[in-house]
């Protein structure tokens, strides 16, 4: 009987082992949205941005190699009419990068040898935002694009605006002809040099009436 009993759980507990097996060995499989994260310490004169996901081509283009000047293939702007970019006097710019930040598209890994900023304050537009590779990177629309590594810009970080900048909608406000914009959120975050982090704009007001309230029930309560 103690034999049975003690086969009986040995069979139980080898049926759960396999049970839970099968749910290791057939993973659900899952996607990642590309997130570039743009960072730096105020007054360092120096931007870094850490490139990470995948995202599928709305358009056939390409990448290109050098040139500060606008272009489908190789520039993203934030959904709505947003802009990131607090230095408006950046007009056409072309920043030298400095890492390992890769673009893979279709197979083909490239460098990201510079970034493309563009200020379209006032003009009824987005911001830019442009990668350049080493070599042109050409793609098709629907092919897998690999993002990938760090790299680094002589830009200070407070040409930026912090806050979060949605680019998962390609036809929201006509960007549908920009053929990486799609699935990629951009992250801005900026600190000085205490280490504290810089809040997103409106966030302070919002802070100071939070304290206001708190130091009102204070008083009440004293």
């Amino acid at each position: 009987m103690k034999q049975l009993l003690i086969g009986t759980v040995a069979a139980a507990i080898a049926g759960l082992a396999s049970a839970n097996a099968s749910v290791v060995l057939s993973p659900t499989p899952l996607t990642q949205a590309a997130v570039i994260d743009i960072s730096g310490f105020l007054g360092h004169g120096i931007t870094t941005i850490n490139f990470s996901g995948t995202s599928t081509t709305s358009d056939a283009d390409a990448v290109r190699t050098a040139g500060s000047s606008y272009s489908d293939g190789d520039t993203f702007q934030p959904e709505g009419l947003t802009n990131f970019l607090a230095n408006t006097t950046i007009q056409d710019a072309l920043y030298t990068a400095t890492g390992n930040a890769t673009l893979t598209i279709g197979g083909v890994t490239e460098l990201i040898t510079g970034i493309f900023l563009d200020s379209d304050d006032g003009e009824n537009h987005n911001d830019d935002f442009g990668l350049r590779t080493q070599n042109e990177l050409s793609y098709s629309a629907g092919d897998l694009v690999s993002y990938a590594g760090s790299l680094t810009i002589g830009l200070d970080i407070s040409a930026f605006i912090v806050g979060t900048y949605l680019n998962t909608d390609p036809s929201n406000n006509n960007l549908g002809d920009l053929g990486l914009n799609n699935e990629v959120t951009f992250n801005v975050s900026a600190f000085n040099d205490a280490g504290g982090q810089v809040p997103v704009p409106g966030a302070l007001p919002l802070m100071a009436a939070g304290l206001g309230f708190v130091a009102a029930r204070r008083r009440r309560k004293a």
